[in-house]
């Protein structure tokens, strides 16, 4: 009975060490003495890490606790990974911040831990209630966090806007859930895929439709058009680190889940669900790219550009096969990689000086960054290297990331999906490159102070100098992405 007790534990002990250790870490915080919010996040990182150290010690090999609703196995560990390391570089990123800034407090990074831990039940989730309980953790976590500026009208219209259009879309996923179990019986991804693996299986029209209310609280979620609504003004309203967060981290844990959900249980029904994907991923591919284009806001821009992006990850996810999930896997690392590095260049965009405005001395609106490329030359190279290998130009490592998605696609026999994703990628070129123009051809004085925090400048130029060379040694990263679709399809 005991060691029973201690297989269930042993499972989840990642997971209970970031919840556990985040409480006590903020109770401990309110007797301490020293600078609360670096106190914080340093403990919140060592969460993470030993987080991290408990999953390398897992073994990869299959195993469902709980009555089978909780599912470990390499790809879980695969996703959860990314999660934490993502989770991890932007603790770090916020330390070497101005800390001065309203949002830097103490509840900040607890708030990042326990959405992390939300994130990972949701990946380890066998049963779409597990997955509902994990996806309520990390939204509550996000909905705080997108309105922590309490003295800024624009942060509290963010997290105000999220939590009632997240509010809808959690509703529309438990009335999918409803569905699904009220004409198979079950929400158990293990019987569901018994039920439904067989060609001649019944499939009745309510699983489909419960299916369908399911993916849209997911594309939500991941900002897909033509549910992305949310997107700009929360991106825009949040503080700088937040959005950060929001563009990194929740996305991956939805697509892990994703991949699990629609290719698991539903796998067998590829003809009901594919086409509702490949309109969503051209919808969000096309809409992203041609609604940047008027942006001027660099966090609007850069909302509207992971809307594309997300749109080319779902285009793997409609191919529907080991090579497409293996893409999208790949393509979501490169993802965090520039993601962390272009918010970590909007991050050091402090003005010289400060006239105390709402802005706090920080400039978002990509037009004030004239005269870039002569007055920090090495900072305005650093963020051409990341536009450049967001809009997929070779060699850098976002080529490689749409690459693999376009090859999946074209096996898959989705011509015109990949062409509209070849036409929504020049289009988006044209987006990245105006703000690489502006840097260095428009007239201006450039009025950015020339110093930036060594931990910033680090977490940057580790980003860059991965982008710029990912092409001396591309396979390892898609080896640990085949090993770990590997055994989601076995």
């Amino acid at each position: 009975m005991m060691q029973h007790v201690f297989s269930q534990i042993v499972s989840v002990f990642p997971e209970l060490v970031l919840i556990v250790g985040a409480i006590v870490t903020l109770l401990f915080s309110l007797f301490s003495n020293k600078n609360s919010f670096s106190f914080v996040t340093q403990c919140s990182i060592g969460l993470l890490l030993v987080a991290s150290f408990v999953l390398f010690q897992m073994p990869d090999t299959l195993s469902q606790t709980f009555h089978g609703m909780i599912f470990n196995d390499h790809y879980t560990k695969f996703i959860k990974l990314l999660v934490i390391g993502a989770a991890a570089f932007v603790l770090v990123m916020s330390l070497g911040h101005d800390r001065r800034l309203p949002e830097y407090r103490a509840e900040l990074p607890v708030l990042m831990v326990l959405s992390v831990a939300g994130m990972m039940i949701m990946v380890s989730a066998n049963d779409m209630l597990m997955f509902y309980v994990g996806l309520e953790l990390q939204s509550l976590c996000l909905y705080i966090m997108a309105a922590i500026r309490k003295d800024t009208i624009n942060s509290t219209e963010a997290g105000l806007k999220y939590f009632v259009l997240g509010a809808l879309a959690s509703g529309l996923l438990l009335f999918g859930i409803s569905m699904i179990y009220g004409f198979s019986g079950t929400t158990s991804f293990t019987e569901l895929e018994a039920l439904y693996s067989s060609p001649a299986a019944l499939r009745p029209l309510g699983v489909m439709v419960g299916i369908i209310l399911v993916l849209i609280a997911i594309f939500f979620k991941i900002s897909a058009v033509p549910f992305h609504m949310w997107t700009p003004d929360v991106y825009q309203g949040s503080p700088t680190i937040v959005t950060l967060f929001f563009a990194a981290v929740p996305k991956v844990a939805m697509f892990g889940f994703l991949l699990r959900f629609i290719l698991g249980p539903f796998g067998s029904m590829t003809d009901q669900w594919q086409q509702i994907i490949v309109f969503v991923s051209a919808a969000s591919m096309l809409v992203g790219a041609l609604a940047a284009i008027r942006q001027t806001n660099i966090k609007r821009l850069l909302a509207f550009s992971s809307v594309g992006h997300v749109g080319y990850a779902l285009m793997g996810v409609a191919s529907s096969s080991d090579k497409g999930a293996q893409a999208v896997l790949v393509y979501l690392t490169l993802y965090v990689v520039m993601t962390l590095g272009i918010f970590g260049c909007v991050l050091m965009m402090r003005k010289k000086e400060i006239h105390g405005t709402d802005d706090y001395g920080y400039s978002e609106d990509f037009t004030e960054w004239t005269g870039l490329g002569k007055s920090h030359p090495l900072r305005a190279a650093l963020i051409t290297i990341f536009l450049l290998s967001m809009a997929g130009i070779p060699p850098l490592a976002g080529f490689f990331a749409k690459f693999y998605i376009f090859r999946a696609a074209v096996d898959a026999g989705l011509y015109p999906l990949v062409l509209i994703g070849a036409l929504s990628s020049v289009i988006g070129a044209f987006y990245y490159i105006r703000v690489i123009k502006v840097m260095y051809f428009d007239e201006g004085e450039g009025r950015m102070a020339k110093t930036a925090p060594y931990i910033l400048n680090g977490v940057v130029m580790a980003s860059a100098l991965i982008n710029l060379f990912y092409f001396v040694l591309p396979m390892p990263l898609v080896v640990v992405a085949r090993h770990a679709i590997h055994t989601l399809f076995s």
